[in-house]
């Protein structure tokens, strides 16, 4: 007989109910990012190479692949294209189950994995189509072999096995993405304190010598750190890691960045945090070391780094669930032995004459769904899955009851420009011109060598992005009729659509009248007849697009 605790049983079941959960509203308005692997899939079925519209798009070339074949085998749906992230996530919640189980016991594998499995990082990966499950996944599995290799007697079957897996994973992660180096770098910092820290607490080793390897250490680095600081490779490595896109550079140089979204998604245990390191050292020294440094190294690095945003640090999040999980199971008992007493206590002064046992049951309850429900994770995630939106967030525009007016309109006009090309491409089938500032900073300044050129054709899509009021101008000097589309998010949001922009379209053009609850906007322009119009030879009207949704 299988034994829950030992056997695959628990494990299995973790993975369908992980499934099932990220499976609800799998077929839900797309993220802006996802229809990039969308399009391109389509583009690959279509004609063999990864296009959209007249563009190619290159990043995550085997994501996009993956998804194309699963479009060709099971159809072209959007619940489809986030197979792979639901899988991958279910998948590194088991694998983070198995390793705990093995390392801290069941109750600490219940605890952690359970935790992250309906955290709103693991919902949000699960149900987005783009390579973060995967990346995760990957780098998960590799960390883990590589803390067998060091902490576990192996033969050397074994030690081939898990080195070339660990290997292969951090290759995945790596060519998914580049953040994998400061996961590595948490690693590495791991392993160089996991072996050299015995020796320097061995009380046989004379105070001298210590002090002697440990400044020869700190000699080497810094001298590798004056070296490295010559070099253009660390200025390009710096350059990259402070990189920020327009449309995240408010969050540039906020540290407290990921602090501040941990202590409101978890503000018991991540202000707790500390103390349940402490008590984790106590019970499961080495794996909670493990997850504390990894994490760690990617929490303070992540903080510091241009770039921000909570699918960036989904990798390094299984590690910090697993110091909750090691934590909780030792102090679980205690706590919910202490709550009964309290709670039989104060029942007891106050109905002397009657059997309490049942209402300290409840009671006791009731302070677990309290601390469920006072920690907004948990509402997050049911938020997630019931694709419920709260402020400051906006629900995703309503494309398809804005089509039935905008198709005529875009049939009719001899140019249309939009705010989001992805979304007309996949909800309206074709556009002409993006306007973008965000689009014009990282497409521009990366093809021309730093200088932002308006009307230059962005390679993912192959048409022209402009981003400045004189572009639109004459955009409309040189086209009688035009239509441009956007939607209630992007309208005045200055990365998109900067409000000297808007005040220009406002002024020059009349709006159309959409169903508010559609979210999207539109304004049209109709010179009379006979009326001038400059030349336009860069702006001739694009033909092929993909097909719509």
């Amino acid at each position: 007989m299988i034994s829950w605790r030992t056997g695959p049983l628990v494990p299995v079941v973790l993975f369908l109910f992980c499934c099932a959960l990220y499976a609800i509203n799998l077929d839900k308005a797309p993220h802006f990012d996802e229809l990039y692997h969308v399009l391109a899939a389509r583009g690959y079925l279509a004609t063999g190479d990864f296009a959209i519209a007249e563009g190619v798009y290159n990043r995550a070339r085997p994501f996009t692949w993956l998804v194309a074949q699963l479009f060709a085998l099971l159809g072209d749906h959007l619940w489809v294209a986030r197979l792979p992230s639901l899988v991958s996530t279910a998948l590194l919640a088991t694998v983070l189950f198995v390793w705990l189980r093995r390392e801290a016991g069941s109750l600490a594998a219940i605890i952690g994995a359970g935790l992250f499995a309906v955290s709103p990082f693991a919902v949000d990966i699960a149900e987005f189509a783009r390579f973060y499950g995967i990346h995760g996944l990957a780098f998960g599995v590799a960390a883990l072999l590589v803390y067998d290799l060091l902490t576990r007697e192996l033969t050397p079957r074994s030690l081939l096995l898990r080195g070339l897996g660990a290997i292969l994973g951090f290759l995945v992660a790596i060519m998914f993405q580049v953040t994998t180096f400061i996961g590595i770098a948490g690693l590495a910092a791991w392993a160089v304190l996991y072996l050299c820290a015995p020796w320097f607490l061995r009380e046989d080793v004379p105070p001298v010598r210590r002090l002697g390897v440990l400044a020869a250490v700190l000699a080497v680095g810094l001298v590798l750190a004056v070296v490295a600081l010559g070099s253009d490779q660390l200025a390009g490595a710096l350059s990259q890691y402070r990189k920020t896109p327009l449309w995240s550079e408010g969050n540039a140089n906020d540290v407290a960045y990921y602090h501040v979204w941990l202590i409101l998604y978890y503000p018991t245990l991540w202000t707790l945090l500390p103390v349940l390191f402490l008590v984790g050292l106590a019970v499961r020294a080495r794996a909670c070391f493990f997850a504390a440094v990894l994490f760690g190294t990617a929490i303070i690095l992540h903080s510091f780094a241009g770039a921000k945003d909570l699918r960036y640090i989904f990798y390094a999040m299984p590690f910090l669930f697993v110091i909750w999980g090691i934590a909780l199971a030792a102090v679980l008992a205690q706590l919910v032995r202490f709550v009964r007493i309290q709670a039989d206590t104060v029942l007891a002064r106050l109905l002397p004459e009657r059997p309490v046992g049942g209402l300290v049951t409840v009671a006791v309850a009731v302070c677990a769904l309290w601390l469920v429900a006072a920690n907004a994770a948990s509402v997050r995630s049911a938020l997630m899955l019931a694709d419920i939106t709260i402020p400051p967030e906006r629900p995703a525009p309503r494309w398809e009851e804005a089509r039935p007016i905008l198709e005529p309109l875009m049939a009719e006009a001899d140019v249309v420009v939009v705010t989001s090309e992805l979304e007309a491409l996949y909800f309206l089938g074709t556009y002409d011109v993006l306007i973008s500032r965000s689009r014009m900073g990282e497409g521009a300044a990366a093809s021309r060598g730093g200088v932002n050129e308006e009307f230059f054709r962005d390679p993912r899509t192959g048409r022209p992005v402009i981003s400045t009021p004189e572009s639109v101008e004459r955009l409309m000097a040189c086209h009688q009729r035009g239509i441009i589309i956007t939607s209630n998010y992007r309208w005045r949001h200055a990365p998109m659509l900067s409000n000297e922009v808007a005040d220009l379209i406002v002024q020059h053009t009349a709006p159309v009248e959409l169903p508010p609850r559609s979210q999207v906007m539109a304004f049209t322009w109709d010179r009379p007849t006979g009326a001038t119009t400059e030349p336009c030879p860069d702006l001739d009207r694009q033909t092929a697009s993909p097909p719509t949704s």
